[in-house]
């Protein structure tokens, strides 16, 4: 497969995963409209779809981004990380499975 073959496939799973996500992200979050202020609702709407739309929006890059972050902390037994930021834990659990059952992980969004 030529340059442009890999483009034009690259561009379709891009554009498929946008076609799948639109949809959830413009669905009603529950409760007042006034307890959704701010980027909290926009966040809560996306969650439960957001590692599937990064995978396939970074063709699955994110798993190798994820492993090179935790191999680059160089922990060790005993050592302790706090994921500021957590999000969805995919770091937090990352470094959870990364082999030393003794780290201590803790995420927070």
């Amino acid at each position: 497969m030529g340059f442009c073959g890999k483009c034009c496939g690259i561009i379709a799973v891009v554009v498929l995963g946008l076609a799948l996500l639109l949809p959830l992200l413009n669905r009603d979050v529950p409760g007042n409209p006034s307890d959704r202020l701010g980027s909290g609702a926009m966040f809560d709407s996306i969650a439960p779809y957001y590692d599937m739309g990064n995978r396939l929006m970074s063709l699955g890059l994110d798993q190798s981004w994820r492993r090179a972050l935790v191999a680059g902390l160089q922990l060790k037994e005993g050592d302790k990380v706090l994921d500021l930021g957590s999000g969805t834990g995919d770091v937090a659990m990352a470094i959870g499975h990364g082999g030393h059952p003794s780290i201590q992980v803790k995420g927070v969004d």
